[in-house]
Formats: structure tokens, C-alpha cells, sequence
């Protein structure tokens, strides 16, 4: 006789751990509570045995007093109790377990077991599709692989901690930040850390402001500062612009060259404009910065590319620009929900792969309706649930924009061409809100740097810094709050 196909193998199960599972918890009904986290009745194979473990569940649930008797009883009553092997059978669980005290390990074997039937059978199914051409190969794969992230992240997962468990673990997150090990890295800008200490893991950061106020330009200046500077892994995923124009962005920040001559025919480098665009490229390829520019990415699209960015590459922040721009497969939904359906998928993201998320957003014109221009967070466009979904929203005011007499105005002007720029913190939900991050906003490279570090910045050594731009001399009192 020729060898047992793969597809002719019995499934993964171990019968003697289920059997020790059940037999323990008749030992001692109590072990039952060491178990309920981590083990379903779905991680049984044997049929019997899942319905024997239901039973035990549902006991345990309504307090009522677990034994053999007890149990039998309730199986009886349900009409299954020969099914299952009767009270001779749940005697003889009993009888084979020696002891209870290993529920807990032989509770995981029978966890391990249902997970390697849970791979097996998706990749059974994503073959299936394959194969046959039964439906869009992108949404099937798409669904397959986020069904196997759920199977992989649920290993050993507890949601469900007792006060000294949760005590401990917030303890040791403390202990974490304050040796800067912990999941927060900083937004690259002093002023905006002072308000928010950096980005947290698992936090969704929304940055809102209308066209052309520059939320593209501030996101690069982060990511040089982030991916460049300090080297931290990041990802980014560009509906809006083509990779070649993130990394203009980026080079005009990091060399000080206007960035409109990097799409010049001739742009007449000087030799040490030269030798920056080298530097540049060296640091730049040798950074942890990995970019996704496909046009069209729906929701469950770019789930499945940030997993893919952090199981590949680690990352600790995925930018996304931006949010409006991220499609639904739910064709018949309003833009409402379709926008609230992104947001949460995107917190989602966050929290599941322990990242950071910042996405930019576009704000509705009834921010340039308003006599000020400063936004609010109602201005979020079709926000849906972004104001709920997001940790922190930022919302960008740059006045020299709208006001042009303010833009002639010496105090927003220099010779670099300067634009100061508020960062309001409209949500804050680990700290306050209501805060404000002055920023100075350099047009001809497209970059972001706090009001008063240019002299300190590695990026703008060699800028000369702008006059003293006196903020108090422009703050309107009488305009109404942003928040």
C-alpha cells in the first residue's frame, strides 16, 4: 500500500488532552475558571467532547453545582446524554484523570490543536479559490489573510485581566516609557511633545486641515525627522501622491533645495547642492522607510498592508494620506457610514498591530466660511465617527494662507519665505486638549520645523533663521476657540 496523501491525513487533535480538559473540571469544578479565557467549545474536535464542555460552560455560567450527577442530569434533560456516551462515559473521564492540576497545560494543547486546524483549513480554502476561480482573487486573499492574522494574534491572548494583573502590567508600561522602551515615539516636533509626549502604540492620529495648507508636507517632515533622524521604522501608504513626489518631499527638506527644481529640465545644481542630493540618497536608502503609492486602496486593502509592513518590517508608525481618499467594498452605504467604516478599521489597525496610525484628513469648506478660518473639529469632512474613532486630532491653521494682507504683513514674512502655522490639539484622549503647537512652515522646501529650533534643527544648520515672529501680535482673542 503506496503513503497516505497530505489530503488523506486526519486533521490536528489530541483526544487524550480533551479528554483530561473535561475529566479535570469533574475533578474539580473550579479549575473550570482557570480555562474560560483561552479555550471555546469550538477548540474541541471530538463532537461528544464539545458538547459535554458546552454543558460544563453553561453550569459554571449560571452557578449551578458541577459533579457527574449534576451534569449527566443536564445532558439527560437536554435530550443528549447517549449521544455523548452516557454516565458511563463521563465516569470514565473522571476515572482517567489522576489529577486537575494540569488543566491549564492541557487546556493549551487542545487550544494549539483547533488553531493548526484553523490554518489548515484557510489554506485549504484560499487553494480552493485558486483553483476554481470562484471569486475575486484579491478580496479572497485579502479576507484569508486577515482570518490567519486573527488565528496567529489570538495565540495565549487574554482580554480579561484581574486587579493585580492589571495593576502589574500598568506598572510596567510606566516602568517602559520612562526607560524608553515603551511604544511612544516622538512626533519630531518639541512643541507638539510637550502636549501629547510623542505618539503612543495603538493610538489613531488624525491631522485635518483644508487643500493646500500643507497636512502632505507635515506628514514628510515627520517621516524625516522619524524615519531619517532617528531611524525609527516607518510606513507609508500615499493615495495621494506617487512615491517619486513623497521623496522630493523629503529631499527638499533634507537638502534645503527649492523643491519646485527637482522637476526642472535644468536645474543648474551648484556642486555642494550636489553632494546634499548624494548625502540624501545614502541616508534615504539606507533608512527603515518602506512606501505604498497604489491609487486605489480600500479599507480591508490597507489592513492587510500594514500587517504586511509589520510583520516584514517592524514598523512603529504607518502614515496614511488620507483618509477620504480610502474606499469601502459596501457600495450601497452613505458616505457617512463608509467614512465611519474607515476610521474604525484604521483604529483597528492601530490596536491590533500595536503601531502608531497617522492619517491625514481633509477638512470641509465650512472651515473658510468661518471669518477666522480656524477649524473646528466639526469640520472634519463627512467625519462619521473620526471625532470617536481617533485618540488625538490635530487640526492644521496656517492664517498667512487666507489673509493676504497678513501675508505682507513682516511679521509671517522672511526671506526664506516663512509662514507660521498653528497645530491646534482639538482631542487629546490620554492628556488635555485645547493646546496649541506653533510651528514655522518653510514654503520653498515644504517643511515643518517648531517656531523657535531652527538654530538647533541638523536639517536647517545652514538656513538663516527668520526674524522674530511675535505671535502674541496676531493671536485674536475674540475669534472663537477651535475646539
Amino acid at each position: 500500500m503506496g503513503k497516505t496523501s497530505n489530503s488523506d491525513a486526519p486533521p490536528p487533535r489530541n483526544f487524550k488532552a480533551e479528554q483530561s480538559v473535561l475529566g479535570s473540571i469533574l475533578l474539580s469544578p473550579k479549575s473550570i475558571a482557570k480555562i474560560t479565557d483561552i479555550l471555546t467549545s469550538d477548540a474541541f474536535y471530538d463532537a461528544n467532547h464539545k458538547t459535554i464542555y458546552t454543558a460544563l460552560l453553561e453550569m459554571w455560567q449560571d452557578g449551578i453545582a458541577i459533579d457527574i450527577i449534576t451534569l449527566a442530569e443536564k445532558l439527560y434533560k437536554n435530550n443528549i446524554l447517549d449521544e455523548v456516551g452516557g454516565i458511563y462515559y463521563l465516569t470514565e473521564l473522571s476515572g482517567n484523570t489522576p489529577t486537575a492540576a494540569n488543566i491549564l497545560q492541557h487546556a493549551l494543547i487542545v487550544k494549539d490543536r483547533h488553531i493548526e486546524r484553523q490554518v489548515l483549513h484557510a489554506a485549504q480554502s484560499v487553494i480552493y479559490h485558486i483553483t476554481t476561480n470562484a471569486a475575486d482573487i484579491y478580496e479572497e486573499t485579502t479576507a484569508h489573510q486577515r482570518k490567519l492574522f486573527e488565528i496567529t494574534s489570538s495565540v495565549y491572548s487574554t482580554s480579561n485581566y484581574n486587579a493585580k494583573d492589571a495593576a502589574m502590567k500598568s506598572y510596567d508600561s510606566m516602568l517602559k516609557i520612562q526607560s524608553g522602551r515603551e511604544g511612544i515615539i516622538s512626533s519630531g516636533f518639541e512643541s507638539l511633545d510637550e502636549h501629547l509626549n510623542g505618539f503612543y502604540k495603538s493610538d489613531l492620529i488624525v491631522i485635518g486641515a483644508r487643500t493646500s495648507i500643507g497636512k502632505t508636507r507635515l506628514m514628510t517632515s515627520m517621516m524625516v525627522t522619524i524615519g531619517m533622524l532617528r531611524n525609527q521604522p516607518i510606513g507609508i501608504i500615499s493615495i495621494e501622491m506617487p512615491v517619486e513626489q513623497i521623496v522630493w518631499s523629503m529631499k527638499a527638506n533634507w537638502t534645503k533645495i527649492d523643491m519646485r527644481r527637482f522637476r526642472q529640465r535644468e536645474p543648474n545644481f551648484t556642486d555642494e547642492e550636489n553632494k546634499k542630493i548624494l548625502a540624501f540618497y545614502d541616508i534615504f536608502s539606507k533608512s527603515n522607510i518602506y512606501i505604498d503609492d497604489a491609487a486605489y486602496v480600500t479599507i480591508d486593502m490597507l489592513m492587510s498592508k500594514a500587517r504586511q509592513f509589520k510583520e516584514a518590517y517592524g514598523i512603529k508608525i504607518l502614515f496614511v494620506d488620507y483618509l477620504q481618499r480610502i474606499a469601502t467594498t459596501n457600495y450601497h452605504a452613505t458616505r457617512h457610514n463608509e467614512i465611519s467604516e474607515v476610521s474604525g478599521g484604521l483604529k483597528r489597525i492601530a490596536k491590533e498591530l500595536e503601531i502608531s496610525v497617522v492619517v491625514l484628513a481633509q477638512l470641509s469648506r465650512k472651515t473658510e466660511e468661518r471669518l477666522s478660518k480656524k477649524p473646528i473639529l466639526s469640520d472634519l469632512k463627512e467625519s462619521g465617527d473620526i471625532e470617536q474613532d481617533a485618540d488625538v486630532v490635530l487640526l492644521m491653521h496656517r492664517p498667512a494662507f487666507y489673509n493676504k494682507d497678513f501675508e505682507n504683513n513682516e511679521i509671517s514674512k522672511s526671506a526664506d519665505g516663512v509662514h507660521i502655522t498653528k497645530l491646534y490639539v482639538a482631542k487629546n484622549r490620554n492628556g488635555p486638549a485645547n493646546e496649541t503647537s506653533y510651528l514655522h512652515f518653510y514654503l520653498k522646501y515644504g517643511l515643518f520645523l517648531d517656531k523657535g529650533g531652527i538654530e538647533d534643527n541638523v536639517l536647517l544648520q545652514d538656513i538663516k533663521a527668520p526674524q522674530q515672529l511675535h505671535i502674541e501680535e496676531w493671536e485674536d482673542e475674540d475669534e472663537e476657540s477651535p475646539f
